[in-house]
């Protein structure tokens, strides 16, 4: 085996998956390094994207860190394998969240026969200012959803895993019950 060879795993994975890869890269004589990545498809194509990252081996982590430049302005290096994981999973946790509280206030308001745009407003002007809401809610509003930066079936499969990662910490998250009703990813 290649002694520098280094496998970087981006994708959004289980904590327990991050594990088993780790696992199978040392089988291979392989430094492991995880580095699952925040944002959508705008900050992945100015490469400002944030980056959370552990390695079996620190020399592998510095090895990998041009490529992790290229790609993000900020890598947040943890202390061990499945971190990332975990840490990306909570992060998509409160986007998924978000983006459901957003989209039902936003209802919520026109079916109260409140203008939606006026949410908005006292949304930005308060202490739960949001650039999400500043940005993402005039589209929810008008409709213009045809090119969604998470994707409903990536969404699906990122609560699943969310949930099946709480399950495991013996914890019962509300977003589990989304995916008794509509998670068919696992």
């Amino acid at each position: 085996m290649d002694r520098d060879a280094v496998w970087l795993q981006g994708c959004t994975v289980s904590p327990g998956g991050s594990r088993r890869l780790a696992d199978k890269a040392a089988r291979m004589g392989v430094a492991y390094v995880e580095a699952p990545l925040l944002g959508a498809k705008e900050p992945a194509v100015a490469g400002t994207l944030t980056i959370l990252a552990a390695a079996s081996d620190m020399c592998a982590g510095e090895r990998v860190q041009p490529v992790l430049d290229a790609v993000g302005t900020r890598t947040v290096w943890l202390d061990a394998i499945s971190q990332p994981s975990s840490l990306k999973l909570a992060y998509n946790a409160w986007v998924l969240t978000t983006v459901e509280g957003v989209a039902e206030a936003l209802a919520l308001a026109e079916g109260l026969g409140v203008d939606p745009h006026q949410l908005i407003n006292v949304i930005n002007g308060g202490a739960l200012n949001s650039t999400y809401v500043r940005s993402k809610g005039p589209k929810m509003i008008s409709d213009d959803l045809d090119v969604p930066s998470f994707p409903l079936e990536a969404a699906a499969k990122d609560a699943g895993l969310i949930a099946d990662a709480a399950r495991d910490a013996g914890l019962e998250l509300g977003m589990s019950k989304w995916c008794v009703i509509g998670c068919s990813w696992h």
